[in-house]
């Protein structure tokens, strides 16, 4: 949660509009504040969300079991961007289960792993992706139609961590 808060100060630096919030699943979800003329406010969830791993913490995970839950709680979330940051060096580790965990994510789970070697890489893959959804946010409210598929409120309470795993999961 520490490193967490020098990305959102890191990215309110960079002009980028940032709020923190504890999340039932993942650490970086992208949401939408809309106010309307009456000056009713909704938020939204946008189709992005980041699960953030250091080398240590992702090896410390896939052995206590955390990590094949956080992927399917991701999976869960039904968003359609998910990515996987993986942050340190990994030709450092020599555990194989790490790789053929990293390559299921990218393969099995379709996830997006992004590989980043520190906290500067990270900062400046999140600044990008950022500047990618504010584009494509700014494309889909000029257009005609715009629908949006969940409030924040909605997606906290669905994606809380006491949902049932069923047996399809």
């Amino acid at each position: 949660e520490k490193d967490n808060k020098y990305f959102v100060d890191q990215l309110s630096i960079n002009n980028a509009n940032v709020q923190t919030k504890q999340l039932p699943i993942g650490d970086f979800l992208w949401a939408l504040k809309l106010i309307t003329i009456c000056g009713l406010e909704f938020t939204f969830v946008l189709d992005f969300i980041v699960e953030r791993k250091t080398i240590d913490d992702l090896i410390a995970s896939i052995y206590d079991g955390r990590y094949k839950d956080q992927k399917q709680r991701l999976k869960h979330t039904k968003l359609k961007n998910i990515f996987y940051i993986i942050e340190g060096d990994l030709t450092q580790c020599i555990i194989p289960s790490v790789r053929t965990a990293i390559n299921n994510t990218r393969i099995k789970d379709n996830f997006k792993v992004i590989k980043t070697n520190d906290f500067r890489s990270t900062k400046m893959f999140l600044m990008k992706l950022y500047t990618k959804v504010e584009k494509a946010v700014d494309e889909m409210l000029s257009s005609s139609v715009v629908y949006f598929d969940k409030s924040i409120q909605e997606f906290m309470k669905e994606q809380s961590k006491n949902y049932n795993i069923t047996p399809k999961d």
